[in-house]
This record gives C-alpha cells, structure tokens and sequence, in this order.
C-alpha cells in the first residue's frame, strides 16, 4: 500500500507502519527473514543505489537527521543493542573487502563533514566518557595496527597547532613510560627535532623539569652512545654544525650560553671531570691534529675571533694567581710528559724558521717586555735558580756547544753580541766620538790600564793575550770633561767586563769598584799625562830607574793634583 500524499495522513501512516514493524520484529523468526530479503535487495547494484540516494535526499532535511539522530542515540541507551551493534561492526570488518570500501567512501570528507563529525564525537565523548576497560580493549586492537606513511603525515599535519591539557600531556606522559621505541623510531624523532624552534616558555619548563632530575649510570652510558653514533653521521654533524652556527650570530644565545658554561664551571667538580675528560681526548694524536686544523681554518677566516681570544688570555694573566696556576700546571705536564717537551720545542724552531715574520713579532715582544725591571729581575731569578740544577746546566751547555758549531749561529751571535756592547757596555770596537768626551781616547785608555798594571780590577787576572776593556764605574760618559764629578775607571777582563755591563744591580759594582780605588789606590785610576811621559821615558832608556820609582812611590801616596791633568 504506497504513502498518502496528505501531510497528516502520511504522519499518521508512518506511526502505524513503525509500530506493526516493531511488533513484528519481536518475532525472531520474522526479523531474521526481514533482515535477509534486505541484504538480498542490497546486494543489486541498482537497489543500492536507489536506496542510497534516497537516503542522501532524506538526510538533506535537517529535521529528518536530526529525528535519525535521536533515534539512533535512543536505540544505543540499550547496553544489548550496543553489544549487538559492536559484534556485527567487528564481523563486518574482518572482511577485507569491506574495510576497503568503508576506507574509499570515507576518503576526502568535504570540511564541513569533518567539522561535523568531530563536534559529534566530541559530544559524544565528554557525555559518554570511556571507561578504563574499553580504552584498554581498544588500546589492544591497535596494537600492531600497521598505519601507512601518507596517513601519518596526513594525522601529523592534522595535529599541528593542536593544544593539549597538561592532564592530557601528563597522561601521555605515564601511558609512554617503560614502552620500548624501536631505533629506527628514534632516529626519527631525532631529525623531526633537528632545526625546530622551541620558546622560551617550553625552555623554561624543560629547565624546571629537569631540575634536581639524577639520570642513571646506564641511562647516561645510553645516551653517550647515541650521541656518539650520530655524530658519526656526515650528514648530521653537517646539519648541527649549520644550526648552531646559525644560533650562534644572535648575541643573545651567544651571551646566555657563556653565562651557562662559566657557571659550570664554577663547580669544582664539573671541572675536573671536563679536564680529565679533555687529557684523554688529547691523548689521541688524530684528535688533536683535528683540533689543530679546526683553530687554525677557524683564526684564518675569522682574524677577530684570534684577537678576541688573546685578549681575553691577556686579561686572564693579568691576575698573578691565574697566572701561577698556569706556570704549575704547566711545569707538571712538562716534568711528567719530556717527551712533549721535546717535541714542542722542535715544532717551535720548525715554526719560527718557516716563519720569519713570527719571529721577529716574538722578539720584538720580548725586547718589549725586557724594558721593564722587574720582569727582567723575575727572568733573572728564574734563570739562576734553573741554572743550580747541574742536569740543567749540563743541558744547556750541550745545546750551546751544538749551536756554536754551526758558522752562521757563531757569526750571528757574534754581530748580535758586539752590537749589544756598542750599545750599551762600550765593548769589541770604540763607540762614536760623539757619544764620548773627547778626552776619552786611546791614550787615556792605555793609562788607566798602565795604572793597574794590565789586571783586571774585578778578578787580579794579568791580561797577557788580550787588551782589558776600561770602563767606566759611574757609568758616565764625560767621566773625563772639565766639571764632571765622576773621573773613575776600571780595567776589566771580557768575562768580568760582560757580567758587570749585562747586570741589573748596578749599584753593587759603582760601590765596589769605587771602594777599591779609594782604598787601594788614593782614589786614583789612571796615570796623568806626565807621569805617563816618564814611564815612557824610562822604557826607552832616557830615564833613570830611582826618578821614575820616586815619582810612582809620590804619586801613589797622593802626591800630585791631577784634576784637569788629562
């Protein structure tokens, strides 16, 4: 009997046809038959298609879906129709052939059907939320459940920006603890996390998470291995080295790690650990070559990083503690490790003969350093006390030998020493006329070494192969001018000349020197023109010996003004 096309009458037909379905549903025998002839007119391709779209039609009236709605959510209040329901859901899907036609049908959902679907289930969940067993019934037939990577992507992109609860994240957080995750898992988790920036906020929290968090001997053993073994990559060190250079170039980063670094390092031991951790390191030649090479590319490409760095090791060492501690620690190693001794002096004369510009800039430093007293005092000090050592001593002196071997060593010390002396001790050649009074000539030199009968006045040694050199006590060069309070001189032997021009107490030798005369000789130093004229008389046989002796005997005990008797 087809519908009434009357509004009421169709309301009224529609009552009375769902009540005789439902009473005749309530027969088992009736339902199951009702239900056959359904499947059988389903299986035509036409009935399903005329029944599909009539109900595409009838879901178009809002009213209609929403009476479907409630309904079903009535039906589904029965626990037995749900179970029902559920069983005939799970037959169903183990036919391969189905799943595969729900998945089709199910593919590309226009927008407003996914929105509606979500806010459904969305509904539907905070109503009827799921108890701990179906979750874990659930959670079990996922297990295994193999997703195809174009579904991940399409559920990672879906994901994205989706905030979740700090309940939801704690949950996630406990579910996850102890599960096994697969390496190949790991690693890429790993380069997902590469490259992606993380606020302050998250930083903050990892931080306060972390705080006071002991990670187990294993754990840390795990850890380092990985470390390792990605760092073996190419790729990957290529890509961490990229980003953290990048990182680097902003002054904020480059600051808070700084900040960071020199706190641990305040720990004492965090210090001994990265110092030992760094000894070992560096027992591996190819590590240390490695890191060589990296520092020179690094000072090449980048001279102010270089200049940086060495004002910063100057600003260091400008604390005498600091200081000390290096020069000890520095001493150890060398005592403990000759053979690195050695071998850094090699590398060093290798350097500076390749590099004659370094050398010149290390002289230069030195010759700068020198100008100040006491640091020449302190390298003095430290020079003695190296030299007690007779093992040092021995030690240099084979240097020294090896060294004076070689012609072009000895000549070049030679021009250097004679240099020296022409500047500053007046030894090896006579110094510019201008330098001198003019009455510091050869003459007066042969008189004052006459005078102390060719001894050195320092040691007594007789000066038989060798001219002394006459030097001047007070260090002044118009000893000899008018008006000068100065006018003392003394024979030296080369060794006892070098020891008193080249030390640093001058003082010492002004008041010996000039105590000697004083009390040896009357407070004279040479002999003046015409005692001179007299001695050389007697050499030639024009004068007679008892003249010549009471005029020494005179002269010696005072006799005789010999201030401007030049």
């Amino acid at each position: 009997m087809p519908p009434p096309k009357d509004p009421i009458k169709y309301e009224e037909w529609r009552r009375r046809s769902g009540e005789a379905v439902k009473k005749r549903f309530q027969d088992p025998e009736a339902r199951k038959k009702q239900i056959e002839t359904m499947n059988k007119g389903k299986r035509a391709p036409e009935a399903r298609k005329k029944i599909s779209e009539a109900q595409k039609k009838r879901f178009q009236d809002p009213e209609a879906r929403k009476k479907m709605s409630e309904i079903k959510k009535k039906y589904f209040e029965n626990p037995e129709a749900h179970k029902k329901r559920s069983e005939a859901a799970k037959k169903q899907w183990e036919n391969p052939e189905a799943r595969k036609k729900m998945s089709e049908a199910k593919k590309n959902p226009s927008e407003e059907t996914r929105r509606k679907l979500s806010e459904s289930q969305k509904d539907r969940f905070l109503k009827n939320p799921i108890n701990e067993e179906t979750r874990k019934k659930m959670s079990e037939a996922l297990k295994g459940h193999a997703v195809s990577e174009g579904t991940r992507k399409k559920i990672s992109e879906a994901l994205k920006g989706h905030t979740v609860s700090e309940k939801t994240r704690r949950k996630l957080v406990e579910s996850h603890k102890g599960r096994p995750v697969s390496e190949e898992t790991r690693r890429k988790l790993r380069e997902s996390l590469i490259g992606r920036p993380v606020s302050e906020e998250t930083r903050k929290k990892i931080g306060n998470s972390l705080k006071g968090h002991s990670v187990s001997e294993e754990s840390r053993k795990k850890m380092s291995e990985s470390q390792k073994k990605a760092k073996s990559d190419p790729e990957y060190r290529k890509k961490a080295s990229e980003l953290t250079k990048k990182a680097f170039e902003n002054p904020e980063i480059r600051a808070k790690i700084s900040a960071s670094a020199k706190k641990k390092f305040e720990n004492p031991e965090y210090l001994k650990k990265h110092s030992e951790k760094q000894k070992k390191r560096f027992e591996n030649p190819e590590e240390r070559k490695k890191m060589s090479d990296v520092k020179k590319k690094l000072f090449e490409e980048k001279p102010e990083v270089r200049a940086k760095m060495s004002a910063s090791a100057k600003k260091k060492f400008e604390n005498p503690d600091a200081r000390k501690k290096t020069s000890e620690a520095t001493k150890k190693y060398f005592e403990e490790n000759p053979d690195a001794l050695k071998k850094m002096s090699e590398e060093m004369k290798k350097y500076y003969q390749e590099n004659p510009d370094a050398r010149k800039k290390a002289s230069e430093t030195a010759k700068k350093q020198f100008e100040n007293l006491e640091a020449r005092k302190k390298d003095s000090e430290a020079k003695k006390k190296y030299f007690e050592n007779p093992e040092s001593r021995k030690k240099a002196s084979i240097v020294a030998k090896k060294r004076w071997e070689d012609p072009e060593e000895r000549k070049k010390t030679s021009d250097a020493t004679r240099k020296y002396y022409l500047d500053h001790c007046w030894y090896g050649q006579p110094m510019p006329e201008a330098e001198y009074c003019g009455k510091f000539n050869d003459d007066l030199k042969e008189r004052v070494r006459a005078f102390f009968d060719y001894r050195c006045l320092n040691c007594g040694t007789l000066q038989e192969e060798r001219t002394p050199s006459v030097h001047h006590v007070h260090n002044d060069k118009d000893a000899c001018c008018a008006g000068s309070p100065y006018r003392s001189f003394a024979p030296l032997c080369a060794s006892c000349h070098s020891i008193v021009t080249s030390s640093r107490d001058k003082k010492k030798w002004i008041d010996e020197f000039q105590d000697k005369i004083d009390t040896l000789y009357n407070g004279q130093s040479f002999f003046d023109v015409t005692k001179w004229r007299n001695i050389q008389a007697y050499q030639n046989g024009q004068m007679k010996s008892w003249r010549l002796l009471a005029l020494e005997g005179g002269f010696r005990a005072g006799g005789g003004n010999l201030k401007n008797n030049f």
